[in-house]
Formats: C-alpha cells, sequence, structure tokens
C-alpha cells in the first residue's frame, strides 16, 4: 500500500510540472470575504471586502478590481447575497472551477462615516466673515441665525468651503453657503445665516428732535452700541460740516442713533443774490461784489458774475454772505 501511495504522488508531481503556470495558479484562487465589512468609498470593489489568495501581480490587481456594486450612504449598510458575488465573477470570466469562494450565505457592508457637528460649522463660518470684514475682530459680533443639523460624511479627509453672493453688505443679514469637498468635488452644500454687527461709539439723541431744527451736542449723550444696517453714515465726529451746519430734515427719535440719514446741508447762497467775493492772489487780497448764478452749500464751488466787469469765475461758499477764489 506505501509503495501505491508514494507512486500516486510522483504522478501528481509530475503532472503539475507539466501544467501551464496560469492553470496551476488558478486553481489555487481562494476568495475569502467575512460576515461583515466596512468601507469608506462610494463604490464597492472586491479587494475593498475580500481577502484574494493564490494570485499576483496584474490578475490580482484586476480581480481586487472587479465592482459589485454602488455603496450605501454613510452611517447605512447593505446585504450582498452570495449568488450575486458569484454571477458578477462570471460575468468577468471567472467560473466555480478558476476559484473557491469562502464566503457567508450573505455579506453586510457598513458603510463607515464621521460626522460633522452642526455648531463646528458655524465656528468655521465665523472664522471665514471676520476675515472679510474690516474691522478688528474685538469689535465684530456675529450671531447664527439658526444651527444646522449634524451632518453624517463618509470616512475621509474633507475641507470646508464658502461662497457669498456676489454684492452682499456684510453687516445685518447675511446668508452664505458652506460647500463640503471631498475628493476636490463638492459634496454636499449647506446654506447658513447669519446676523452680524459691528461695535460703534455713537451719538443717542436725548429727546425728540424736530425736522428743521439745529443740533445741539447736549441734546445728545455717547455710548457704544452694536450695529447691524442703518440709513445713511454715521456720525461719529461732532465737528464735521454736517452736524455744524446742517439741519435736521427728518425727524430724530428720542434714542435714535445719529447719521447723515436724517440731516441735510442747507443752501447758504442762492442763485440771483448778491454777495461778496473775495480773491486771493499770494499776500494780495481783493474785495468785490458779484452776483451768484448758482445756489450753494458751505464748502461748495458755484459760478458768480463780477458785477462790474460781467465776468464770470467759480468760487467756494464761505458762508450766506462771502465767496472766496484762492490763485
Amino acid at each position: 500500500m506505501r509503495i501505491n501511495q508514494g507512486i500516486s504522488i510522483v504522478l501528481v508531481v509530475i503532472l503539475l510540472a507539466f501544467l501551464p503556470a496560469d492553470q496551476v495558479n488558478s486553481a489555487l484562487i481562494r476568495i475569502s470575504i467575512p460576515e461583515e465589512v466596512s468601507i469608506s468609498t462610494p463604490w464597492i470593489t472586491l479587494g475593498d471586502i475580500a481577502v484574494i489568495e493564490g494570485i499576483s501581480g496584474e490578475k490580482l490587481t484586476k480581480i481586487q478590481a472587479i465592482n459589485l456594486g454602488k455603496a450605501v450612504l454613510p452611517g447605512y449598510s447593505l446585504e450582498i447575497p452570495r449568488q450575486q458575488i458569484e454571477l458578477i465573477l462570471q460575468g468577468q470570466g471567472l467560473n466555480g472551477k478558476d476559484f473557491k469562494l469562502d464566503i457567508p450565505e450573505r455579506v453586510l457592508v457598513r458603510t463607515t462615516s464621521r460626522r460633522l457637528a452642526g455648531e463646528q460649522l458655524i465656528n468655521k463660518a465665523k472664522e471665514y466673515l471676520i476675515g472679510l470684514i474690516d474691522y478688528p475682530a474685538e469689535r465684530i459680533v456675529i450671531r447664527a441665525r439658526f444651527i444646522p443639523p449634524e451632518i453624517v460624511l463618509p470616512d475621509r479627509d474633507y475641507d470646508l468651503r464658502f461662497e457669498i453672493p456676489g454684492g452682499t453688505k456684510l453687516r445685518g443679514a447675511v446668508s452664505l453657503q458652506a460647500l463640503i469637498i471631498i475628493d476636490e468635488l463638492a459634496y454636499q452644500k449647506v446654506f447658513l445665516g447669519f446676523e452680524i454687527l459691528v461695535k460703534h461709539q455713537v451719538y443717542i439723541a436725548k429727546r425728540p428732535i424736530k425736522i428743521g431744527e439745529k443740533l445741539v451736542q447736549v441734546d445728545f449723550h455717547q455710548d457704544y452700541r452694536e450695529l447691524g444696517n442703518f440709513r445713511g453714515d454715521l456720525i461719529t465726529d461732532w465737528g464735521v460740516a454736517l452736524v455744524q451746519d446742517g439741519v435736521v430734515k427728518l425727524a430724530i427719535p428720542q434714542g435714535g442713533i445719529l447719521t447723515s440719514y436724517y440731516l441735510s446741508l442747507p443752501d447758504l447762497i442762492r442763485a440771483g443774490e448778491q454777495i461778496q467775493a473775495e480773491l486771493v492772489f499770494g499776500n494780495v487780497q481783493v474785495k468785490t461784489m458779484v452776483r451768484a448764478r448758482q445756489s450753494g452749500k458751505k464748502g461748495q464751488y458755484i459760478t458768480v458774475e463780477n458785477l462790474k466787469t460781467g465776468h464770470k469765475f467759480k468760487a467756494q461758499v464761505i458762508n450766506a454772505h462771502l465767496v472766496r477764489l484762492v490763485q
């Protein structure tokens, strides 16, 4: 009996030696898949879920790349029947004699995930906005109008990019779009809303200020306010011409913040009025009477006409009775 067994072994070795190498390797291909596997890619390939033995090189790479279908969303799982895997392998030119499957009747493929908290997204967006606003960070107040829900992402690296519609003013109510970038593609878009305020030292009316009144500083007090949208330009310097020479064109309510929206500069000189013109040539000053051809506010240049010669020229309005030309 031992002699016969030895002869059989020798014959097997001789036969294997004369078989083509590909045929020998194919007979040894073993594909093993556990009952549960986890992936992070958008597509399921055989190489992602299986251990493949008995083959190497380009043939191994080709088998590993066999596509078993699209993965489910992150955090979810998909069952793949054994029979489906066998059919896919056969469709790739492999038959039951080429490989041995060591897999259960059903394979559970789970797509791994990571989570992006809504608060984390809000904080990143705030950092982005602060970088765009032309004020020191300590003066900027940004409040989220809502917190987005937690976002489930594939368990892969990602970048955050933010976009703001063109022409958006970065104060008051502001909306922007957050793009979650994976593999250089926008995986998800999230819309965010904020209220952007800036701390300013302002003048605040102590009492209602009526139309036509001149401003008096004792009617205002200074304080810091967090401001978003407001009409006109803030008045932060009491010495500006609009305050010193202007009048109230729209009533300012008690507690209202002083801006250029409420004020106007009246015309100090009206067209047709006779006024004095002061002409300055170096150290020489000449005064003459002129007629205003235009109305003008303090500081503006208007056209005037010399009453004696009829000569017309531009001069700056100094007050209600005087214009000046310096050359």
